[in-house]
């Protein structure tokens, strides 16, 4: 039961959420977001933070963090994203960015924000059910 509202971002990093197998990250609200990207995202580097030191790691977990997408929702449930908005201020980042990275996820609702291209490259649903962009609903 977390609300991000009107929240403006400036950097180059991206939106990860992730929960674990069978214990979704839930209710989630991300209102209004304005994202300001300033710089190139080293996807080929990235890693999902570790977390706690007394959190022992799954050495078989899988990376999601390499998707390079701007948000990635893995193991959550009832999540909407309302009012994004991207802007590149570097000309060139955005064309080698997805909007959407969704796993194992359900009941994910994404409405207001920027205009899907036809590509196919802008939104990659893996094992969700119930998810709905601008009104169209995707798996």
């Amino acid at each position: 039961n977390i609300i991000f509202d009107n929240i403006i971002v400036t950097g180059r990093g991206r939106c990860y959420v992730e929960g674990v197998e069978g214990k979704p990250v839930e209710n989630v609200s991300f209102n209004n977001i304005t994202w300001n990207i300033n710089g190139a995202c080293k996807i080929s580097d990235a890693v999902k933070p570790v977390g706690a030191r007394r959190v022992d790691l799954d050495p078989d977990r899988i990376n999601y963090a390499v998707n390079p997408h701007q948000f990635i929702m893995v193991n959550t449930k009832d999540i909407s994203i309302n009012g994004l908005r991207l802007y590149d201020l570097t000309g060139e980042e955005l064309a080698k960015r997805g909007l959407y990275y969704i796993a194992n996820s359900e009941n994910i609702q994404i409405h207001n924000g920027p205009t899907l291209k036809g590509d196919g490259n802008q939104v990659a649903i893996n094992s969700s059910n119930n998810v709905i962009i601008s009104g169209r609903a995707i798996s």
